[in-house]
């Protein structure tokens, strides 16, 4: 899979070159950019997936660390349930 996002992130640079040259059909290569794009999002889609699991995995932890790390308030005012669940 890697070798294959490769080739069309090689693809897509030289498109993206080939617009800067006169005479360039722009229209059409726009279209084959659009396509490149397409089938890069497609493959990316479950690294994409598996990185918002884990960026909301580690914002719940942060949340977490955030309530235990508290100085606004003693422990002994938080809910004790509440603190259990987080420090778990």
């Amino acid at each position: 899979m890697r070798a294959q996002i490769e080739q069309l992130a090689d693809r897509k640079r030289t498109l993206v070159a080939s617009i800067a040259l006169s005479g360039a059909d722009k229209k059409s290569l726009g279209r084959e950019i659009g396509q490149v794009n397409e089938a890069l999002a497609s493959l990316m889609e479950p690294l994409r997936v598996e990185l918002a699991h884990r960026l909301e995995a580690l914002a719940a932890q942060q949340a977490d660390a955030a309530v235990l790390s508290d100085r606004t308030y003693p422990l002994c005012y938080w809910s004790p349930l509440e603190v259990a669940r987080r420090a778990r």
